[in-house]
């Protein structure tokens, strides 16, 4: 995806919305147009809600604890708060952000 295109299209009205968790360059960097670009929403990768059984879903794998969902999440939580201080701390260092996508491997 060009990302150029993707903020004229939804400044212009070409498109209505957009929601990405993947970029060209990561993280996204401070001065990118995107970030106040209108109708878009930026995510972590961290979309799911749910350990297992789908959006909304109680179910939690046979063996595990109870908790388990809760923990889940709350890591999930701690990942974003680790990328977000190094975003706000400008760091352009790889080992400053948990999850990084490989894009050689495409994960």
């Amino acid at each position: 995806m060009n990302l150029a295109d993707l903020n004229v299209a939804l400044r212009s009205g070409v498109i209505g919305g957009a929601g990405l968790d993947v970029f060209e360059v990561e993280p996204l960097p401070t001065d990118h147009p995107l970030w106040d670009a209108p109708n878009f929403i930026m995510t972590p990768h961290s979309g799911v809600t749910q350990i297992q059984g789908g959006a909304g879903s109680s179910r939690v794998p046979s063996g595990s604890s109870p908790d388990q969902r809760t923990k889940f999440q709350e890591r999930c939580i701690e990942i974003v708060r680790q990328n977000l201080t190094a975003v706000q701390n400008g760091s352009s260092e790889d080992a400053s952000y948990a999850n990084l996508v490989d894009k050689e491997k495409w994960y």
